[in-house]
């Protein structure tokens, strides 16, 4: 952030973008903290063009100069629903991975790691075209990273810094969209992520209601109707790992900090 302070913006102001970083989310929420900074759009854009016919160029197998009368074929990643991680991740504070969904059009500094959005590839014509990441696969992998399960096998490795190295390492299935909407306890794992991401903002995320007819009303509005479907996560991940109930109880007994603050929610897991 320290190399791109001349794009930040103090002040809120109509058409800015948000920039996010990795204090303001939190475990199915992007709204954890207000926003310090925010970007021009356009100037944004024109930071991150060069790096953007990069990663075309890498995922078409070109030199970087062939792609350049392909740059209007360009898709910014602002311009995608993606999932992100918060960098900072002590292996003693309350929970060590902490994935959110951020929404379009926003930024994220070096504390936020963000999913890249898309890949580029050629059609038969020689134009090229994007091939965007499943949102369901997102929502599947929202609710695996945030579950408790997870969270425990991490912290072995985590001690202040999450990253994808640490990610690749765990051990952690890939199901395809088929997958996850042929599988009972993929999919609900998926549409609980889905709908604890409305909660924290219907209009953020509401074009991804529709992947599992998901309205207002079936929106969890309390804390203890949020941390239902967070614990009904838990105890999916749990047994889909064959963790025994006295498996759970046990690698709960390692996240101190939940116990003192959120007894409630460990009682949602007994």
């Amino acid at each position: 952030m320290t190399d791109d302070k001349d794009l930040f913006i103090e002040k809120d102001a109509p058409g800015l973008l948000p920039l996010f970083e990795g204090k303001m989310i939190w475990q199915y929420s992007h709204q954890h903290e207000q926003p310090q900074y925010w970007l021009d759009a356009a100037a944004f854009d024109e930071r991150m063009r060069s790096k953007e016919l990069h990663r075309m160029a890498q995922d078409l197998g070109v030199p970087k100069a062939k792609v350049a009368q392909q740059a209007s074929a360009a898709r910014f990643d602002r311009d995608f629903v993606r999932l992100a991680f918060r960098e900072i991740a002590r292996d003693t504070d309350e929970r060590s991975l902490i994935f959110a969904l951020l929404p379009k059009n926003s930024g994220s500094g070096h504390t936020l790691f963000a999913d890249a959005a898309k890949t580029y590839f050629l059609v038969t014509d020689g134009h090229v075209k994007v091939r965007t990441v499943s949102p369901l696969r997102l929502l599947f992998a929202l609710a695996w990273f945030n579950s408790v399960p997870v969270g425990w096998l991490a912290r072995f490795m985590i001690q202040i810094h999450a990253n994808k190295t640490y990610l690749y390492r765990l051990p952690i299935t890939q199901p395809t969209d088929d997958e996850i909407r042929a599988s009972p306890d993929f999919a609900q794992l998926a549409k609980n992520a889905l709908r604890l991401s409305l909660a924290a903002s219907w209009d953020d995320f509401a074009e991804l209601a529709p992947l599992f007819g998901v309205c207002r009303k079936d929106v969890p509005q309390t804390a203890k109707a949020q941390d239902t479907l967070r614990a009904q996560n838990d105890r999916l991940v749990a047994r889909l790992y064959a963790i025994t109930d006295a498996g759970l109880a046990h690698l709960l007994g390692s996240f101190k900090v939940m116990a003192s603050k959120r007894a409630e929610y460990l009682t949602l897991l007994a």
